[in-house]
């Protein structure tokens, strides 16, 4: 692949509110506890497992989870809730826990019509109003098993993998009252590999993957769990997936529902660097269809 180095993009159409972009991209955040190498937002290869890392995340405390609320990638640490910028990596702070500080090691996942976001570990689980950054805890029954992430499927089941190094189900939760509804199947992971990790559901191909440990997992079969690949990052915690079926292709940066300057150097910057951001057309090449793409998008704006 050779990307092209000088873009002229021409614009006849005015600026337009639009919703956020989205890049049909596999996000995390690792390692789980300040260490080195210093903590990162990645991106990772849904086909190779392979992570490539966006930028440094500056917050003092252990990670909960990422996921995608339809509008923007979202990242918990045990105090607070971000909003990350998918193409830098920059974590802008949303919302502090509140009744859920202290929430360790776990999964979030935000609900598919975005308004609530649920946060799930080993013993307990929750959930915030994602309007007003309300949290509740539903309950804390000191007992469980540990949970490596957290996610919505295509059908709009809330699915929890637990791990803790002797046994591995993947189970559906109820929303409600965070009660197991049903035991999907047990999970051929390696009991070697530590339990801190994320769930994500790739709504463009319908496939669930899971991190544990380094490993890339996929589950879209959970009773023949395929290990993609080695992450290059020391447990991974955390992991989101935004679809490529974004009502805009055009907004590429914060601040998200504007069409702007900025987007238009995210999509420059990412083309000429052969970057995953840029390639909206999915086929892992950086062409004239990649910018008429963008250049439509931002000309027409988005519903």
């Amino acid at each position: 692949m050779r990307p092209i180095t000088t873009v002229a993009l021409a614009f006849a159409a005015p600026l337009a509110l639009v919703a956020p972009s989205a890049t049909a991209q596999l996000y995390g955040v690792g390692p789980w506890k300040i260490a080195s190498p210093t903590p990162s937002v990645y991106t990772f290869d849904g086909d190779t497992g392979a992570g490539t890392v966006l930028g440094p995340v500056r917050t003092p405390i252990d990670f909960v989870g990422m996921t995608w609320d339809g509008d923007r990638l979202l990242m918990a640490t045990e105090r607070d809730v971000y909003t990350i910028d998918p193409v830098t990596g920059e974590g802008t702070h949303l919302f502090p826990l509140g009744a859920l500080t202290g929430f360790g090691e776990g999964g979030i996942a935000a609900s598919p019509d975005g308004t609530t976001l649920y946060f799930i570990n080993r013993t307990s689980f929750g959930r915030m109003n994602l309007a007003t950054g309300v949290a509740e805890l539903v309950y804390d029954n000191r007992s469980g098993l540990d949970s490596s992430g957290l996610t919505f499927d295509g059908d709009g089941r809330l699915l929890v993998l637990y791990h803790n190094g002797f046994l591995s189900r993947l189970s559906e939760i109820d929303p409600a009252t965070g009660n197991v509804m049903s035991i999907i199947a047990t999970v051929d992971i390696p009991r070697s590999l530590p339990s801190v990790g994320g769930l994500a559901f790739d709504t463009d191909s319908n496939r669930l993957f899971a991190t544990v440990n380094t490993t890339l997992f996929d589950l879209t079969d959970p009773t023949n769990p395929v290990a993609v690949g080695d992450m290059g990052i020391d447990r991974v915690a955390g992991l989101a997936y935004v679809p490529q079926d974004s009502p805009c292709s055009a907004d590429l940066a914060e601040p998200f529902g504007v069409l702007d300057l900025a987007d238009i150097g995210a999509f420059v910057d990412g083309f000429t660097g052969a970057m995953p951001i840029a390639d909206l057309d999915g086929n892992g090449v950086y062409d004239l269809g990649d910018i008429a793409i963008f250049v439509g998008g931002f000309q027409a704006g988005c519903p």
